[in-house]
């Protein structure tokens, strides 16, 4: 990254462009770099509100009170977790400048602006502590290979596992067999996007022995590039194994069917999310906590055989959409939904109204501000607020054909 500045730079003469987008590299919105030219820096991080916050209380590279942020989250790291959190912030990039502070120097300081990858209505507590816009991509338009889903076209309805790890992740070959064997034990049909552990130069030679003739014919296991998102909406696939990366497909999997299995890694991005995903939303169901960093294939398949045997998950996910459209049912006074999957929310809300989703208010958005979405589930205080009746929202689930998982009894907008 460091020897990459003067090229940048001669480039940045000779293009001229008005804005510049970068992750790691702090050196870009340096003054005499993109200032000097008058360029516009702006950092964009592919992680969720909630690891940005919590990772930095500890050790408080945006000013953060850890205080603050142990009072937002309700899922503590364990020991272990904790110490590699501490540890990540000491990392040596080059000449002299750590992660939190080359952190600092981009965030604070020097870009003008800050995107982050997230969801106000998901985490509305924790973007309080950025307040910056989210930058909304386009509308992907790729479709799944043709081969692929043919695949998935042989199997029933929400029956296919599917376990991606992401593009950047390289599992050790203990850890990499452990996970193809959880999922072969589980009994259903899987596909696996990894890439090869460590040490090997393609999947088909890190398998256990014999694997490949045991789950011939319902069973993937490839390292070639997945379109996540196409994939977590086929009717086929009815379960996600994730390390919850956020940057990758963890957003989309939260708007479709497919019930979630978190198997964070010890990355502060991934241990937060799943935090949020699987303890306070409710919405996914993690691995079991071990005094060791390893995942067992045991634990893997007995996660997927409760998931896939249950509705439980499809029930939770629904239920978390459900209440999305209610709160988007609040008339002239709805939220505007900041996220990649709005456009779907958009048109399941149109399916249920007959009427395009209308343009949030001020004082709206002023609620949803002060309030994350296990608030807005709890309260029936809150739906006044948006200018929406309480008794007419507990007539929409049942509209919709949904139900109330049993966390949710009780102390929720949903009917028993």
């Amino acid at each position: 990254m460091l020897l990459c500045e003067k090229d940048i730079e001669v480039h940045l003469l000779e293009l001229k462009p008005n804005i510049v987008f970068f992750d790691h590299a702090y050196w870009v919105p340096k003054p005499r770099l993109t200032q000097c030219l008058k360029i516009k820096s702006l950092v964009y991080h592919v992680i969720s509100f909630s690891s940005l916050t919590c990772e930095s209380s500890y050790s408080h590279p945006l000013g953060i009170s850890k205080g603050y942020c142990c009072n937002i989250a309700e899922h503590h790291p364990l020991l272990h977790e904790q110490k590699f959190l501490a540890g990540s912030g000491k990392v040596d990039h080059g000449k002299g400048i750590v992660h939190t502070e080359s952190c600092t120097n981009s965030i604070l300081t020097q870009s003008y602006a800050t995107g982050l990858k997230g969801c106000t209505v998901i985490e509305g507590a924790y973007a309080d502590c950025h307040r910056r816009h989210v930058t909304v991509p386009k509308e992907a338009t790729c479709l799944i290979d043709e081969n692929c889903a043919k695949w998935l076209g042989n199997y029933e309805a929400g029956s296919v596992v599917y376990c991606s790890f992401g593009s950047e992740c390289t599992l050790e070959p203990c850890q990499f067999q452990e996970v193809v064997l959880g999922l072969e034990l589980s009994g259903m049909p899987f596909v696996a996007a990894l890439r090869p552990p460590k040490g090997f130069e393609c999947v088909e030679s890190a398998l256990p022995k014999g694997f490949k003739e045991r789950v011939q014919g319902r069973g993937v296991v490839s390292s070639a590039c997945f379109p996540h998102r196409f994939i977590l909406e086929h009717p086929s696939v009815g379960c996600f194994v994730t390390l919850c990366g956020h940057s990758g497909s963890l957003s989309g999997a939260l708007v479709n069917k497919c019930q979630l299995v978190l198997l964070p890694k010890n990355h502060g991005e991934m241990v937060f999310s799943a935090g949020v995903i699987g303890t306070t939303l409710k919405v996914g169901v993690e691995a079991e906590k071990f005094t060791t960093k390893r995942i067992r294939s045991s634990c893997l398949e007995n996660l997927v055989k409760e998931n896939m045997t249950h509705t439980s998950g499809n029930v939770r996910v629904q239920w978390l959409l459900a209440t999305l459209l209610i709160v988007m049912l609040g008339g002239a006074k709805a939220i505007a939904l900041c996220d990649t999957e709005s456009s779907k929310l958009s048109a399941c809300y149109a399916a249920v109204t007959g009427q395009h989703p209308p343009k949030p208010s001020e004082k709206c958005c002023d609620v949803v501000k002060h309030s994350n979405l296990p608030c807005l589930c709890r309260y029936k205080s809150v739906l006044p607020a948006f200018g929406f009746n309480p008794t007419n929202a507990l007539a929409l689930p049942s509209k919709c054909g949904l139900k109330t998982p049993p966390e949710c009894r009780g102390n929720s907008l949903m009917p028993e």
